[in-house]
């Protein structure tokens, strides 16, 4: 794991490098053959450097009981995946309409989230972090349509209300220690089910509380039938919660199995770098033995995604091979290197893109608060959805890459609390006959 401790804020942080320059010089520098005022985006990034160097590669690693203690927000995970969200920001919450999907409009459920600064940010974003939610309604999930997925900005000076200045914590030291700061009279409730906001309690007992009817439903049924009005009510959720981290359940059904979240870093022997070179020159002169092995690798792809191992490709119809899909040569080239990886991380650089036959945007929105231009941040990977346990047969919550863009500046969000930033997602286009058989 990626852990740095600035001895001058005495601070854990991943120190994700960034130009010191603005964002044009930075186009200019890195693509001088490129216009990027045609703001063509998935063009621009196929003309020069299909891979960008120094690429922090995220990792889902179970977490025993004894350590979960390690992913609460006092200890500013580097990030974690599923369960309920460690909030940065305590207070100021996303609403329940801020996590509301697009499409069905129910309650999206908490992905994942990475704590990511650096010595450049502005001092009003000494701590920052991204927060995805996805949609848990596989019919929500629209080929190369993010309209089920967000994801929120929070950021904080080193001097808040919420953490202390002078000495962080650190798990390794401290061990299980309480949040001293914690002052459950300011900070809102959150939900029993999901970990968000809630404006809702249980009538009868008056202990518990939840974002939505819809979870307070849920856990009726799964749980707090048994305990309302007990002495035992409020010991159910702590001691589930233990129960499920080792044996990587979910918390319930309206929630993603909980892993911790590992950074390193991406080392590229020079002649994988050699091979996607070649890759890349090779343009219009691929064979057509060659153009065979791409459509074959496509459906690999494909099927590994979706845990269809055994498959026959005799037994599929052949895809198109009028169009070459360089993109996606070099995405499988190296997510091969490390197949475990559910994120990449590069901010300010060159996403990897998974192919070149889905739509990548022509224009990135710049920042709806402060007007500046949003830049790569990270991208999130196809082993991710394995690893949530969402893969299936038929119609499921899928994506061949989801890409983060945000505020080049780090702008300062109100109230210290969750801005949404822009995100989109590519699949991989399957034929209809592809479509029957997955």
């Amino acid at each position: 794991m990626v852990s740095i401790r600035d001895n001058d804020c005495a601070r854990h942080h991943i120190e994700l490098r960034l130009p010191t320059k603005d964002f044009d010089e930075f186009i200019d520098e890195t693509l001088p053959n490129s216009k990027y005022e045609s703001k063509d985006l998935g063009d621009l990034y196929k003309q020069k450097m299909p891979v960008d160097k120094d690429v922090y590669l995220g990792f889902g690693e179970a977490i025993h009981p004894s350590q979960a203690y390690r992913l609460k927000s006092h200890f500013f995970p580097l990030g974690k995946i599923g369960g309920k969200p460690s909030w940065l920001n305590p207070k100021n919450l996303p609403s329940s309409t801020d996590l509301a999907c697009r499409v069905c409009k129910q309650p999206m459920s908490f992905l994942l989230q990475i704590y990511c600064t650096n010595a450049d940010d502005p001092q009003h974003a000494f701590h920052r972090s991204f927060f995805i939610f996805l949609c848990k309604n596989k019919e929500c999930s629209i080929e190369n349509d993010s309209s089920n997925l967000k994801v929120f900005r929070c950021q904080l000076p080193q001097v808040n209300d919420y953490y202390p200045t002078e000495r962080m914590f650190d798990p390794d030291m401290d061990s299980d220690v309480d949040d001293p700061m914690h002052d459950s009279n300011l900070y809102p409730h959150l939900c029993e089910i999901c970990g968000c906001h809630a404006t809702k309690k249980c009538s009868k007992c008056n202990v518990k509380w939840y974002c939505c009817k819809e979870h307070q439903i849920v856990d009726w049924r799964t749980d707090h039938s048994k305990s309302c009005g007990t002495n035992d009510v409020s010991k159910s959720t702590s001691n589930d919660y233990a129960n499920n981290i080792v044996n990587i359940r979910p918390l319930n059904e309206c929630v993603f199995k909980e892993y911790e979240m590992e950074i390193d870093i991406e080392y590229l022997k020079n002649t994988i770098l050699k091979e996607i070179e070649d890759i890349e020159s090779s343009g219009n002169d691929v064979e057509e033995e060659d153009e065979d092995h791409l459509i074959k690798q496509m459906k690999e792809m494909n099927m590994f995604t979706k845990k269809i191992k055994d498959i026959n490709p005799d037994d599929v119809d052949d895809m198109e091979e009028d169009k070459e899909d360089i993109s996606f040569k070099i995405f499988h080239k190296l997510i091969s290197i490390n197949p475990d990886q559910i994120l990449r991380y590069k901010r300010k650089g060159i996403p990897l893109i998974a192919t070149d036959l889905s739509p990548f945007p022509k224009e990135i929105p710049k920042c709806n608060n402060c007007g500046a231009e949003r830049t790569f941040e990270f991208q999130l990977m196809p082993y991710l959805l394995d690893l949530i346990d969402v893969t299936c047969i038929g119609k499921s919550i899928d994506w061949a890459s989801v890409y983060i863009y945000s505020c080049s500046k780090s702008c300062e969000i109100k109230d210290q609390g969750y801005f949404e930033e822009f995100l989109f997602k590519q699949d991989f286009i399957l034929s209809d006959e592809d479509k029957k058989i997955m």
